[in-house]
């Protein structure tokens, strides 16, 4: 299975909620980027100012005839004026090794073209750099006029060390924000559309109740969502529709049965009736507790004449408690015994043997026939299949015995199976579970 089919095997609620949460997770995440990426621009333009206006002082400072000397003389001084530790501050005469040299990691800042004395400081000449661990540096540099000095290059640059952290730390905190939301409005979702799916499960359940035997029954529209209505007219106008077919053909049938008179005729239309009407598994099975050895001797005394006419003899074997409906149990076993008889070889014998498999009973009929070809063992159990056409004018049979067998086991939610030996030894397996549908 794909992901698409795993996806859409979710229910519509889960479904929802993770698609609500997604979505919210998004809008959370696309303002908590914009937050974020403000925040770091603010952050870099604060470092800019900050970073230019260190140079603007100096400029002022040494334009107003402060001798350069004296800086010079207490480079610690600067190093606590800066602040951090990773500043960076350069007094620099061209072509002559630093008068003032701040630079506590040795960063190698790029060359670039120094501010004219003359024109002023804005952002746009604040340039950036970075730590070989990739920490953002903006620096600049500027020329100052000395009084009667000539002019010095002073270079500043601030290594964004503790914004970097606070930026990581924003970040962090985003994608704990993003996730919980996603998590909190998942639940959240999950409840809200449970809450509004449950007119669904109502209807749904009112559905199940509703059988041939209860035709009558319809949807009720009462506290159900206007969304809705339109959904519940249609299905209660689709139950009056098959409520009239299902009328229309039981007078069919009753017509039918009673204009065909022959024994052989009446019980065709019988068997094709019980076929019609097995697709109402609530309201015709009935499961008692049965003795399991005597229904089996029971079909053996009933089936020992017949059985005789041939040649053949009834064995039958078995004990326990079986619960399936008694009617049912003794026709399945009656089709597959008169099956038996009717294709059973002279002299042999037919079994019927039941014994306990797993959560029920399984029931055995075997004789010895004719092999039946693997290709037509899937078959037998089909409406009017025969597996050798020769047979086909065999007595009086309709061809619906082993459909009426695998109908009653559906019925019963067991199952029916055949198998068959290469020495023509064939093999008719019901299996009937401990908790078949109840009425």
């Amino acid at each position: 299975m794909n992901r698409r089919h795993r996806w859409f095997a979710l229910s519509l609620t889960l479904r929802s909620a993770l698609l609500f949460a997604l979505l919210a997770a998004l809008v959370v995440s696309a303002v908590g980027l914009y937050l974020y990426s403000d925040m770091a621009r603010a952050l870099r333009q604060q470092a800019g100012y900050q970073t230019s206006g260190r140079v603007e002082y100096f400029r002022h400072l040494l334009g107003g005839r402060f001798p350069l000397a004296r800086l010079s003389e207490n480079p610690r001084l600067f190093e606590n004026m800066l602040g951090n530790e990773n500043d960076i501050l350069i007094f620099q005469r061209p072509g002559q090794p630093p008068l003032i040299n701040v630079n506590p990691r040795r960063y190698v800042l790029p060359a670039v073209t120094p501010v004219a004395t003359s024109a002023p400081l804005t952002l746009s000449m604040v340039y950036d750099a970075a730590t070989p661990e990739g920490v953002p540096i903006r620096y600049v540099t500027a020329q100052a006029a000395v009084a009667c000095q000539g002019a010095v290059t002073i270079t500043a640059g601030h290594v964004m060390t503790n914004e970097t952290r606070m930026l990581a730390r924003y970040r962090q905190r985003i994608i704990l924000a993003v996730a919980s939301a996603f998590a909190l409005l998942a639940l959240l979702g999950y409840g809200v559309m449970r809450h509004g799916l449950a007119p669904l499960r109502r209807m749904a359940a009112q559905a199940e109740e509703i059988h041939p035997a209860t035709l009558t029954t319809r949807l009720s529209e009462q506290d159900a969502p206007a969304e809705l209505h339109q959904v519940i007219r249609s299905f209660n106008q689709m139950l009056d529709r098959l409520a009239d077919g299902y009328q229309r053909l039981s007078r069919f049938s009753a017509d039918l049965a009673h204009e065909i008179r022959t024994p052989v005729n009446a019980l065709m239309v019988e068997n094709i009736l019980f076929l019609a009407r097995a697709g109402q598994a609530q309201s015709v099975v009935k499961p008692v507790a049965l003795s399991l050895g005597a229904e089996l001797q029971r079909i053996a005394d009933y089936f020992e004449g017949l059985a005789e006419e041939r040649g053949l003899t009834l064995h039958a074997s078995g004990s326990g408690q079986i619960c399936a409906d008694a009617m049912l149990l003794r026709r399945a076993l009656s089709n597959l015994v008169d099956n038996a008889i009717r294709y059973a070889h002279a002299g042999g014998e037919i079994r019927l043997r039941g014994l306990r498999q797993g959560r029920g009973w399984r029931i055995d009929v075997v004789n010895h026939g004719e092999p039946v070809a693997a290709r037509h063992l899937d078959k037998l159990f089909d409406r009017f299949y025969r597996a050798d056409d020769a047979r086909t004018s065999s007595g009086n049979a309709s061809g619906l015995g082993l459909s009426i067998v695998k109908a009653i086991m559906i019925l019963h939610q067991g199952e029916a199976r055949v198998q068959c030996a290469p020495d023509g030894e064939i093999c008719f397996s019901l299996f009937f579970p401990d908790r078949p549908p109840t009425g």
